[in-house]
C-alpha cells in the first residue's frame, strides 16, 4: 500500500479515535483531566503510527 494512503488511513482512525477518547474520558473524569489525557493518548498513538508507517516506506 502507498505510503499516502496508509497516512490518510492513519489520520481518519486516529482522529475517530480521538473523539471516542473524548467522549469517553469525560464520562468518568473531570473535564480537563480527561481532556488532557484523550489529548496526550492521542499523540502519542499518532506518533506511533508514524514510526510504522515511516519504517514501512523505508
Amino acid at each position: 500500500m502507498e505510503a499516502r494512503n496508509l497516512d490518510i488511513i492513519a489520520g481518519i482512525v486516529t482522529l475517530i479515535l480521538f473523539i471516542l477518547l473524548l467522549l469517553v474520558f469525560q464520562l468518568f473524569t473531570s473535564s480537563g483531566y480527561g481532556y488532557i489525557t484523550a489529548l496526550v493518548l492521542f499523540l502519542v498513538i499518532m506518533s506511533v503510527a508514524g514510526y510504522f508507517i515511516n519504517e514501512k516506506i523505508t
